[in-house]
């Protein structure tokens, strides 16, 4: 059964939807910390999975709203909570249209995860790199596609370190 779900998550990585593709491409590839996609857990495929942050980050069709995809979903939660892995839900029309918004609450979601098991210094650093990823993004992306409002620079303090 292993293998199966092994193989199908790999199929689901080659067959990725476009917000699943959004999401991986447009951050969580380069992000930072790293991301898995269609990680298998436990008997489940969850969409992306940080073991750093000990974090799933789901995205959801409209067959997720289905009586027995709700029980199914609050199952896996269950399971991956008593797991000690945290979990983020987002629907695909939330990345479609509210992009810099998920990756607003997907970042600051991660760094409080890794805030509990590292350092302030080590998250300021992670800060200071996330500032220069959704920089590069305003610069590629077409205008009106990402609105960079809620991220702020680190402190000037940190960089010479960092760029030395």
């Amino acid at each position: 059964e292993k293998n199966d779900l092994k193989s199908k998550a790999k199929s689901l990585r080659r067959n990725a939807t476009p917000e699943e593709n959004k999401l991986w491409y447009q951050l969580l590839r380069t992000y930072p910390v790293q991301f898995h996609r269609q990680k298998v857990i436990g008997n489940y495929i969850d969409d992306f999975y940080c073991h750093k942050a000990h974090l799933v980050v789901e995205l959801d069709g409209g067959q997720h709203f289905e009586d027995a995809a709700i029980k199914r979903d609050e199952d896996r939660t269950t399971f991956l909570n008593s797991h000690g892995i945290e979990f983020l839900r987002f629907t695909n029309d939330e990345v479609r249209k509210n992009f810099a918004e998920v990756c607003n609450h997907l970042d600051e979601k991660v760094r409080t995860l890794i805030g509990k098991s590292t350092n302030s210094k080590t998250c300021t650093i992670s800060n200071f790199f996330v500032f220069q990823f959704v920089y590069r993004m305003t610069l590629i992306r077409p205008a009106g596609t990402f609105s960079p409002e809620k991220v702020t620079k680190p402190s000037s303090a940190l960089q010479p370190s960092l760029v030395g």
